[in-house]
């Protein structure tokens, strides 16, 4: 599954724009790796959600802008306004539970 790469250029819109799931991680995270498969699992259960990524070693100030201090960390985004952070990893149907009441 490829996730929407967000930069400091893209993240405003993109909030605005979708309701979605962000997650912020970093390239050798092996806990993030294993966040981006269970977003791949509920990807086709979520019609209607955005999925997208933010490297939080290239995008310092993304990370700023939305309150994230550490990876991984799943955003989860409603009505253009971001409504939940989680960090850590999740089980798919934890994810999805946690979506919807967000």
């Amino acid at each position: 599954m490829a996730l929407e790469a967000l930069d400091s250029s893209t993240f405003g819109e993109y909030i605005k724009n979708n309701d979605a799931l962000i997650l912020f991680h970093k390239k050798l995270c092996p806990h993030c790796a294993v966040m981006a498969t269970v977003l791949g699992k509920v990807q086709p259960q979520m019609a209607g959600v955005a999925f997208a990524s933010v490297d939080s070693e290239e995008q310092a100030e993304v990370m700023a802008a939305a309150g994230v201090e550490r990876v991984p960390t799943l955003v989860a985004v409603k009505g253009g306004e971001i409504r939940a952070h989680f960090t850590g990893i999740m089980k798919p149907a934890q994810l999805v539970d946690w979506f919807v009441n967000a």
